[in-house]
């Protein structure tokens, strides 16, 4: 099935410019742009040695500068083109930022594009008449003469079973991305991707960080604080969880340290009860001192509805959006702007970095150790709002048995087999709803992805090491990165996430379980962090708060309206990507209960739903 593509409404409200860049890198030839917003930070520098076309932000660049011995007032791309010059792939141990660079070697003939070590500048590629087409959005590739506008059937239809077997694929057929990490050689009509950087290399033995390394965390915390908030005036998106806070609490603290203004703090709230975080949030930007901003999730979407403004909003955007407060973040973002803020700081990255994974218990149980297993559920307890018997079931049986069990049938059988793409291909099948893939064509498609095993779990490792690379290696890690890096773009400012600083995950990723449960409380680095620097906070007991409660009343109570008003989801059936009368069934099902995970799939239909409309 051909499906063209149509080009995308603007995002309503969005300031003009938009920071964006593409360029065409010809055979033989030096890299040229041929599409490019006002306000871009595209820097080109041409060498006898390379051509370097850049885009984003170094970090140190003085050192750098100075290791390299090339003058400060040097552009960016400058500065890449005499480092290659001396050090070739090399240089890209030495960079540290968030960026997207090509490099065309002219002694090697080859071309090289990396994106950063942990992706936040995006970098998507596709082939094209005379060479290769380079963006940070999937979008303007996909619109632009040469590339096919064809949507991935199997990608949308893996998503809508929140599966992402391929980290590299879009929902562009033609459009690839170039994950975090990883660099593209191109020479002649070959390409290779491979990753440049990683804090634990598989296969090796992970170097755990000891207590005199953990007395580094604030100071690596800090300088990954003054990166972010050396672009410009910063404001910081607080809600009451730890993570943010203490973003909130270290750049404020950094800020009068360095003679800046302070940040801006900027709270949605959330009336739900359960959901209900107003006195924390208040209460810490009293404390720090801080100008507040503040506004209602109930006002985010005005007349229309939160809904139907985050589904607008993701209809224009290079992939369905993830985050669905994005009205409400967007619109004080927008207030930020006009104060003179040009920086956003968040929490985002502490979920992932300063947290035990559940699959620990996967390892404990196989090793029998009980009171491992016990520290660890008194952990999760007093950390996270759940019921005992939930945290049980968990714990032994979706985070520790049915892993093993897993691991211990691919094991079994030798890799390769038909046996065991027989057994991939029943388990995928078995978990899919039954409205997904009626086209047989798509179901192949994805049975045939599902055989390779990529996710597969390897027996002889640790199941918590292993899920500590999805951080580093899921498709929908890089997803959410590229849609913090639109959201920042839409509103002509730069969104960043200091616990996704380099130097700061290295220590982290190396830190042991026991240490960051220390005193059988999660997040145990930043609640003492917190609980040293700024004891006035009292936050050694906050639990983390979820809006699940609120998420599924508006799921289920707005999406139903916009449900009916749509009439469903025909693109996505006309796709051949959903049973439009086995959905309806499902639909009403889920529009007549109150299960959050069943508001889960609405949200997904109707988002995906959404973004497909203007494209076919």
């Amino acid at each position: 099935m051909a499906v063209s593509v149509k080009r995308p409404a603007a995002e309503t409200q969005a300031p003009a410019p938009l920071q964006s860049w593409s360029a065409l890198c010809p055979e033989g030839g030096s890299p040229r742009l041929v599409a490019d917003y006002p306000g871009a930070t595209v820097t080109l520098a041409d060498h006898p040695s390379a051509a370097v076309l850049f885009d984003g932000v170094l970090h140190d660049r003085a050192a750098l500068a100075a290791r390299l011995d090339v003058p400060m007032e040097s552009s960016d791309a400058e500065l890449i083109a005499r480092g290659w010059s001396r050090l070739g792939l090399g240089l890209l141990e030495a960079l540290s930022g968030f960026y997207a660079l090509a490099v065309l070697d002219r002694r090697s003939g080859e071309l090289i594009c990396a994106r950063d070590r942990l992706g936040v500048h995006p970098l998507f590629y596709a082939r094209a008449q005379g060479g290769l087409l380079l963006s940070p959005s999937a979008n303007t590739l996909s619109a632009q003469p040469g590339v096919s506008g064809g949507l991935s059937r199997a990608a949308l239809a893996d998503a809508l079973c929140r599966r992402w077997p391929d980290p590299e694929q879009t929902f562009f057929e033609a459009v690839r991305r170039v994950p975090p990490g990883h660099l593209l050689r191109k020479k002649g009509t070959s390409i290779d991707c491979r990753r440049y950087w990683d804090p634990a290399p598989p296969g090796t033995e992970i170097r755990w960080a000891d207590e005199e390394e953990l007395e580094k965390f604030d100071t690596v915390l800090d300088q990954a604080v003054d990166r972010c908030m050396g672009i410009g005036p910063t404001a910081i998106y607080l809600s009451g969880g730890l993570d943010s806070i203490s973003v909130a609490a270290v750049a404020t603290d950094r800020a009068r340290k360095r003679g800046l203004n302070d940040p801006l703090a900027l709270s949605l709230l959330f009336r739900e009860p359960e959901s209900n975080e107003e006195e924390i949030q208040r209460g810490v930007a009293r404390q720090l001192g801080l100008r507040q901003l503040t506004m209602n999730i109930e006002d985010a979407g005005g007349s229309r509805g939160l809904l139907e403004s985050v589904l607008e909003i993701s209809a224009a955007r290079s992939a369905p959006v993830i985050g669905c407060w994005l009205p409400g973040y967007r619109a004080m973002g927008l207030e930020a702007r006009e104060a003179g803020c040009r920086t956003i700081l968040t929490g985002g990255g502490g979920d992932e970095w300063l947290t035990v994974s559940f699959f620990l218990a996967a390892d404990l149980i196989r090793s029998l150790d009980v009171g491992g297993l016990r520290r660890l559920a008194r952990t999760v307890g007093r950390s996270y709002q759940s019921t005992r018997v939930s945290l049980w079931r968990k714990l032994l049986w979706s985070f520790g048995a049915q892993p093993i069990l897993r691991a211990a049938v691919v094991h079994r059988v030798p890799e390769g087999s038909r046996s065991l793409a027989r057994w991939r291909r029943h388990a995928a099948r078995k978990t899919m709803p039954e409205w997904v893939a009626p086209d047989p064509e798509v179901l192949e498609q994805m049975l045939s992805r599902a055989e390779r095993g990529i996710d597969s779990p390897a027996w002889d490792r640790s199941f918590y090491h292993q899920q500590g690379r999805t951080a580093l290696d899921h498709a929908i890690v890089s997803m959410e990165m590229e849609e913090v890096f639109e959201n920042g773009r839409s509103m002509d400012m730069r969104v960043l996430m200091p616990y996704w600083d380099p130097d700061l995950i290295d220590l982290l990723y190396r830190v042991p379980p026991d240490l960051l449960n220390r005193g059988d409380r999660a997040k145990a680095l930043v609640r003492q962090t917190l609980a040293n620097r700024f004891s006035g906070l009292g936050l050694d007991r906050q639990k983390k708060v979820i809006a699940s409660r609120y998420f599924t009343a508006v799921m289920l109570g707005q999406g139903s309206r916009i449900w009916d008003r749509i009439g469903g989801p025909q693109a996505l059936a006309e796709l051949g990507l959903v049973d439009q009368a086995r959905l309806e069934e499902f639909s009403r099902r889920a529009f007549n209960s109150n299960d959050a995970r069943l508001a889960n799939r609405i949200w997904n239909v109707l988002n995906f739903e959404s973004w497909v409309r203007p494209r076919i």
